[in-house]
């Protein structure tokens, strides 16, 4: 009958929005009070921050406010919103969960700027919280991390004192007084207590565990380092057999989460590039998932380095720095135009409207502004 409502069920508008980008979300609130009413929903939030894809995240400084312009790059879109910090006083470290870590840089007389101070915020709705000063200033973060099983999020730190973990809602860091089981390795105690963990290449978080390759110069070259997030100690684990060889080297290879598992990408000794994946975590059974040969010479395939890489075989990599949508199923390549003065950054970003107590406790800033900025493929060519 013309002019007759059409009644469409619950649960097909539950699935069509937990599908839907995050900035449409927050536009459909206003469509009528049973879609605030599921879009506010602590379940919808949770349904639609899973499905989130992990994206690349771009900076820029901007002038003359000296704002940090942050975007993140998806696979799947030409579109996205950047997000503009309008506050000259702050360093972005790490990301977790649509959470953003900032510490503060010296700005004049502002205590609160100081490299003690932490800062987390959710970009999307413009929720900030200032962490409790850290114990000294001469410390740097190791990780930014969430423990399931207390739904809690948290910040590993190294300083002269020691390894310091920080619950973000807490009042007060803690220091970790016991870092190793019984009877550590020499190598491991070296390794943690001398060459600590480091967000240039940021730790993989899966099975409860956060994982770091070494740095360069450390005796630990073919093996992982594992904090566990439970007993908060430190182990080791091996990567794949061949990178047990003479010709790798440590910054030839990064882990990267895999279907929801450990992968690593390294170099083979016939200068292939090779994605592996932890299939069997307890047993440490390695897969090899992907070959990839885009250069005869050893030296160039180390211009390859995967960022993030989706089940479907779609990646995100930096190439020479340029940053290029690679397809490891097809071997198609698509370079990502981005716009001048971006930087591409070690961090992943997934976007997440998830409501955080922790929050009730912090305030609103308006530091955050919504832009929407455009970046386009080039025309996809064949290797």
């Amino acid at each position: 009958m013309k002019g007759a409502r059409v009644f469409i069920p619950h649960d097909i508008i539950f699935n069509i929005l937990e599908r839907l980008p995050a900035k449409s979300i927050l536009r459909f609130r206003g469509v009528c009070k049973s879609w605030s009413s599921l879009i506010s929903d602590p379940y919808f939030l949770l349904c639609h921050a899973h499905r989130a894809k992990p994206s690349v995240l771009l900076t820029r400084y901007t002038q003359p406010s000296l704002g940090l312009q942050l975007q993140p790059v998806r696979c799947t879109n030409t579109q996205t919103t950047t997000f503009e910090v309008r506050c000259p006083c702050l360093s972005l470290l790490a990301s977790c969960d649509g959470l953003l870590c900032f510490q503060g840089i010296p700005f004049g007389t502002r205590r609160h700027y100081s490299p003690g101070y932490y800062y987390v915020c959710n970009p999307l709705t413009d929720e900030w919280i200032t962490l409790p000063e850290a114990w000294c200033n001469n410390g740097f973060l190791c990780a930014f991390y969430h423990h399931s099983s207390m739904n809690e999020y948290r910040l590993l730190r190294n300083s002269p004192y020691g390894y310091e973990i920080l619950t973000i809602g807490a009042k007060e860091w803690r220091r970790i007084t016991c870092l190793f089981d019984a009877n550590p390795s020499p190598m491991l105690e070296f390794y943690v207590l001398h060459g600590p963990p480091s967000l240039d290449k940021p730790p993989i978080s899966v099975h409860g565990k956060l994982h770091y390759l070494p740095t360069i110069g450390t005796p630990l070259i073919w093996l992982i380092i594992v904090f566990d997030i439970d007993s908060e100690k430190f182990g080791l684990m091996s990567l794949p057999e061949s990178c047990r060889t003479k010709e790798w080297t440590i910054h030839e290879s990064r882990l990267i989460e895999l279907e929801g598992k450990l992968g690593v990408s390294t170099i083979a000794p016939d200068a292939m590039l090779d994605i592996w994946m932890l299939e069997d975590y307890e047993k440490q059974v390695w897969v090899k998932r992907y070959r990839v040969q885009t250069t005869p010479r050893r030296e160039q395939i180390t211009w390859f380095k995967p960022l993030v890489v989706h089940d479907d075989g779609k990646a995100l990599v930096d190439w020479r720095g340029d940053l290029v949508l690679y397809d490891f199923k097809h071997h198609t390549c698509r370079k990502i135009i981005i716009e001048d003065g971006f930087r591409m950054t070690n961090l992943l970003y997934k976007e997440s409207l998830i409501r955080h107590e922790f929050f009730e406790t912090g305030y609103q800033t308006g530091f955050i502004i919504n832009l929407v900025s455009s970046f386009y493929l080039q025309q996809q060519t064949s290797r």
